[in-house]
């Protein structure tokens, strides 16, 4: 008997604890973002400076951070954007093994010489790098697909950079076993049913998201989190939480405009992120803020307060509360996923 209760109890268990992990994002009218306004046909390409942390080709690891590059390399050359500089930083896996895996990324997608490539932080210690030296002085937009550590130091060399517009990727910690557990309780107890933070929504009653707000570049870097969000009141911040990015699923289909080596390499991770997503494909995290720098208004901007717990137990959770005029943050809590799709259809058949 006692063993017929916990098999029945253990998952609305484990299912309440879920659901208890998240905060909504609060409701506030949908603004467009800030500092971002209308290009003319006669107006310069913005300036752009990637910061991020690619793995493709390493077994087990994501492959979205090249998907995003291959797309603002796209960009550029229909003079979108011009990209001034690449920086690379570690997260996905550690910082000698993403600067190796973005001279391969250079080398096969014949990166036009115009455009540097720049090896950053291997760890949140690592201040003293190239990377941070150049996004320092760089002018224009900055997008930061990884930890923040190089952004972090650039601003320690310069704390008031001519950075028009900066744009940060969260993504959520992965929880492998949980993410699948909590994935087959939500399909058990039927919870589409129930209120779904869709970005922006309030809470009433049960609100339902992975596993809290568990950002992972944040917490590979908490540190250098906090000294990035000061500078909100200075420069526009753009930040993409998990929330959004989980709207945009993938599958292998999704691939094909790229090349054959990209697909091959690609193989381990369309292997296991059914086990990480909870879902049958995986979400092109980075591709969103890469189409976000040419096409900001088919998302949609809550403007809010926001701060890390800066808990042990809690670490890369970021607490999100209404806007109180100083220091606010953009973040981003809705899309256009047909139109989404459309552009990057475009992009890549």
């Amino acid at each position: 008997m006692i063993k017929s209760a916990l098999v029945t109890l253990t998952p609305v268990v484990v299912g309440l604890f879920w659901m208890s992990q998240y905060p909504a994002i609060p409701t506030t009218d949908f603004q467009a973002p800030s500092g971002w306004e209308e290009r003319t046909s006669n107006s310069k390409p913005p300036r752009l400076a990637l910061d991020f942390d690619p793995a493709v080709g390493i077994p087990l690891k994501d492959i979205d951070d090249a998907i995003a590059l291959h797309y603002l390399l796209d960009a550029h050359s229909r003079e979108a954007i011009v990209i001034t500089q690449i920086t690379t930083t570690f997260g996905n896996v550690d910082g000698n093994a993403t600067y190796s895996v973005a001279k391969e990324l250079f080398r096969r997608w014949f990166v036009p010489k115009s455009i540097n490539l720049f090896k950053g932080a291997t760890n949140a210690r690592d201040f003293d790098t190239v990377a941070a030296h150049k996004l320092a002085d760089h002018q224009g937009i900055v997008v930061a697909l990884g930890p923040v550590t190089n952004i972090a130091a650039a601003l320690e060399l310069n704390p008031n950079p001519q950075w028009d517009h900066l744009i940060l990727l969260g993504i959520y910690m992965i929880f492998i076993n949980l993410q699948f557990i909590c994935y087959i309780i939500h399909i058990y107890i039927n919870l589409q049913s129930l209120p779904v933070c869709k970005g922006g929504t309030e809470r009433r009653g049960l609100n339902i998201r992975a596993l809290r707000t568990t950002e992972l570049n944040f917490a590979l870097d908490e540190q250098s989190v906090n000294r990035v969000l000061d500078v909100a009141g200075r420069i526009p911040v753009t930040v993409f939480p998990m929330e959004v990015c989980r709207k945009v699923l993938f599958t292998e289909d999704d691939l094909e405009g790229l090349d054959d080596w990209f697909r091959v390499s690609s193989f381990s991770w369309l292997w296991i992120s059914p086990f990480v997503t909870g879902r049958l494909g995986f979400h092109p995290w980075d591709l969103l803020p890469a189409i976000f720098v040419e096409f900001p208004k088919i998302f949609k901007i809550s403007k809010v307060s926001m701060k890390l717990v800066n808990l042990p137990w809690q670490k890369g959770h970021i607490h999100i509360s209404n806007a109180t005029g100083e220091n606010d943050i953009d973040v981003v809590v809705d899309i256009d996923v047909a139109l989404f799709r459309q552009l990057y259809d475009k992009t890549f058949s």
